[in-house]
């Protein structure tokens, strides 16, 4: 064996071994009924990995965020660390997807497109495989018109209708391991589907700051950092500065349905003026440079009541569905993400008789020490952002109740959860007394 096949097996072996037997033991804790239900993977070791005051890597605490999050059905037994980082946080390594059925194959190691085979009757079953690269948390989306229901490997992913926009997201997101798929849909009477793609849910990147190293060690700024993303509560950092305002009649381009307009609302729209779709889907884009990296979260000012599809530089799409805002404007989140310095391009696609009056990105501080305090505040015990995180530390981090309730119905909540409700108690209070007998007297 070569010693660059020696080294590949290592690192797989590694990853199956971080997965497998985990570092950290997780127990339920908690007497909410929720928590009574989780599932038993929460259980992996006891009294050893309590005690141990062992350095937590980055490797094994992402084989083990992976795990308490539910990801590990995309991973087999040949999978890498690198599939493992992927799962938390996909990185487009520029890759074509090889894609079965005669289907058209996309440009990503995270994406793959299928061309939908005409049915030979409007009652039968359309049946498409779909063979993916990498394992990642994907979501599906569909081009077409009418009611219709979208299954991928037996689980159902969505219930949409693209008819006002001609393209719908699903709403669940599913883990999905490297190889062949198959897909079903079942449409009504009189509705039609085109195209449908999976791709990798970028908004969803769970990671340190530097990016997943394995063998670094785990700082605690790195902990929080990704456990309030896992939690999807980094819209809660501090802001900074004054918000970048883009008024959404100033736009660089605009399709041929897309229009300003003066019409008045039960809310004033800022400057009077503000953009609708004329009787059919317009898209609008925006343009902006930024001076500085830094993390922003992306918000709109909107009108009308049917879902709208943003994306950030082509990468991450989103679906935002206003708020109370059929008879005037209503503000809503689209995304929060770190954005480079340099050039960025923000579309919405929007459908006939909606608006949007402004889009406005607020920027938050974000430095370790920001994360540890928002944690802290979300119930978490931490140390200084520097200091490296032991098994025992990363054990009752994930134990926390407010934690395990959230990981347990993860993949739910990933693409429209609702706010997390921040906890005052302090978290070393649930160890008062031994939640398992597995565990020691002492937690």
């Amino acid at each position: 064996m070569t010693a660059g096949a020696q080294a590949t097996q290592a690192t797989n072996w590694t990853a199956r071994r971080a997965i497998v037997c985990l570092a950290v033991g997780i127990a339920l804790v908690g007497a909410s009924a929720a928590a009574d239900t989780l599932e038993p993977r929460y259980r992996k070791l006891g009294p050893d990995a309590v005690r141990s005051e062992r350095i937590v890597t980055q490797g094994d605490w992402a084989a083990h965020l992976v795990d308490v999050l539910g990801l590990t059905p995309a991973l087999t037994d040949d999978s890498s660390i690198e599939d493992v980082f992927g799962l938390l946080c996909p990185k487009d390594s520029g890759h074509r997807s090889d894609v079965a059925g005669g289907s058209t194959a996309g440009t990503s190691a995270y994406h793959a497109v299928i061309d939908v085979p005409k049915p030979k009757s409007p009652s039968d079953l359309l049946r498409m495989t779909v063979s993916l690269p990498s394992p990642a948390v994907y979501m599906l989306s569909v081009e077409g018109s009418g009611p219709q229901r979208w299954v991928v490997d037996q689980q159902v992913v969505g219930h949409l209708d693209p008819s006002e926009l001609g393209v719908a997201q699903a709403r669940e997101v599913v883990p999905l391991r490297r190889g062949p798929h198959e897909i079903t849909a079942f449409l009504a009477h009189d509705s039609s589907a085109e195209r449908v793609e999976l791709t990798a849910y970028t908004p969803l990147c769970i990671e340190p700051a530097e990016g997943w190293r394995a063998d670094r060690p785990l700082l605690h700024g790195d902990r929080a950092r990704t456990m309030v993303r896992a939690l999807g509560i980094e819209q809660r950092l501090p802001e900074s500065g004054e918000p970048i305002v883009i008024e959404a009649e100033s736009y660089a381009n605009a399709s041929a349905w897309g229009v300003r307009t003066h019409r008045k609302l039960t809310t004033r729209a800022s400057e009077h003026t503000w953009v609708t779709a004329e009787g059919s889907p317009a898209e609008f884009t925006y343009r902006l440079h930024l001076e500085d990296p830094s993390l922003f979260t992306v918000e709109a000012v909107v009108h009308g009541i049917s879902p709208q599809i943003w994306s950030i530089d082509g990468r991450h799409r989103v679906t935002v569905t206003p708020d109370e805002a059929a008879e005037g404007f209503a503000p809503a989140d689209v995304i929060t993400l770190p954005l480079t310095a340099g050039e960025h391009v923000i579309r919405a696609l929007i459908p006939p008789d909606s608006g949007i009056d402004l889009i406005r990105l607020v920027r938050r501080k974000s430095d370790a020490a920001d994360y540890l305090d928002l944690i802290e505040e979300a119930g978490f015990r931490g140390k200084a952002p520097a200091a490296y995180v032991t098994r025992s530390a990363a054990y009752k981090s994930l134990s926390n109740p407010t934690f395990l309730a959230h990981a347990y119905r993860y993949l739910e909540q990933v693409a429209g959860r609702p706010p997390m409700p921040l906890v005052e108690h302090d978290v070393g209070a649930v160890y008062s007394r031994p939640p398992s007998p597995l565990l020691p007297p002492e937690l």
